[in-house]
C-alpha cells in the first residue's frame, strides 16, 4: 500500500507492506525536482517596481528582478551598504511565478481560522506520521516549556508566540500572527496571514518554511521579518494571492 499526501509545503509518502503475519509501514518526506526557474536565490515577481536593498541585505547567486532592477534604498534613515547590489547574475521575472504555488497554499487556507481543536498539553505531545494528525488549537497560543513532534497542526485565532523553551519538531503553525522567540532552535512550518517574525539568531532547521499569505480582509501592513543572525534552512514566502495592480 502506497500513498502520497501533503504535509504543509511538502510531501509525505506512506508505504505498508505485509509478509505472511508481519506488517511493516514507513513514512517519510519527499523530494521533488524543482522548476530550474525555482533554484535562484531570489525570484520576486514583476510587479513593475524595483527591488530595494537596505542595510547589510547580501544576495548571491542568480536573482531574477523585474524590468525596473535593483536600487538603494532607504529606512528609517538606513540606507543599503553593500559594495554591489547584487552578488552575482540578474535576469528579469515575469508577471507571474514560473511554478505557481497556488495549489498547495489553496489546500492550506481552510486550517486558518480553523475551531475545535484541542487545548496543547502542558507535558507535550509526539505524534507518529504513521497515525493521524492532531489538531490543537486557541485564541492566543504561548508554547513554552514543552516539546512538541510529529503529525501535529496547531492554530490560532490571533496569535502564536513560540519560546526558546519550546521543541517543535516537524509541527505546522497556523495564525494571524507568529512569532519565534529569539535563540529559538528546531524544525517547523509557520504560515502567518498578517505578520511573521523569526527573532534574532533563532534556527530552523531543514525542511523548515516561515510563509505569509495575505489576505484581502487583513490591514496592508503585514510583514514577514528576520532578525539578525537567524539562520532559516528551508523555504521564505510571501504569496500575494490578489495581484497588486
Amino acid at each position: 500500500l502506497l500513498r502520497r499526501y501533503p504535509w504543509g509545503l511538502f510531501r509525505l509518502a506512506y508505504a505498508q507492506a505485509r509478509a505472511g503475519r508481519d506488517t511493516f509501514t514507513k513514512a517519510c518526506f519527499l523530494g521533488e525536482a524543482q522548476n530550474p526557474a525555482l533554484q535562484p536565490a531570489l525570484y520576486l515577481v514583476d510587479h513593475n517596481a524595483p527591488l530595494a536593498l537596505v542595510g547589510r541585505t547580501t544576495i548571491r547567486g542568480t536573482a531574477h528582478l523585474p524590468r525596473a532592477g535593483v536600487k538603494r534604498g532607504y529606512i528609517q534613515g538606513q540606507g543599503y551598504t553593500g559594495t554591489e547590489l547584487i552578488y552575482g547574475t540578474t535576469q528579469t521575472s515575469g508577471k507571474r511565478m514560473p511554478q505557481s504555488p497556488q495549489a498547495a497554499i489553496a489546500a492550506l487556507l481552510p486550517y486558518f481560522g480553523q475551531s475545535g481543536a484541542a487545548a496543547v498539553p502542558a507535558e507535550g505531545l509526539s505524534q507518529s506520521f504513521l497515525d493521524t494528525a492532531v489538531y490543537l488549537g486557541g485564541e492566543h497560543l504561548l508554547l513554552a516549556d514543552l516539546q512538541l513532534s510529529g503529525q501535529i497542526i496547531i492554530v490560532a485565532q490571533s496569535s502564536i508566540y513560540v519560546d526558546a523553551s519550546a521543541e517543535l519538531d516537524n509541527v505546522l503553525l497556523f495564525a494571524p500572527e507568529i512569532e519565534l522567540a529569539p535563540g529559538f532552535r528546531g524544525r517547523l512550518q509557520a504560515f502567518a496571514t498578517e505578520r511573521l517574525v523569526v527573532g534574532e539568531a533563532a534556527q530552523l532547521r531543514y525542511p523548515s518554511v516561515v510563509a505569509l499569505i495575505p489576505r484581502e480582509a487583513t490591514p496592508q501592513r503585514t510583514a514577514l521579518v528576520l532578525h539578525a543572525e537567524s539562520r532559516l534552512q528551508g523555504l521564505a514566502m510571501i504569496y500575494q494571492q490578489v495581484p497588486q495592480k
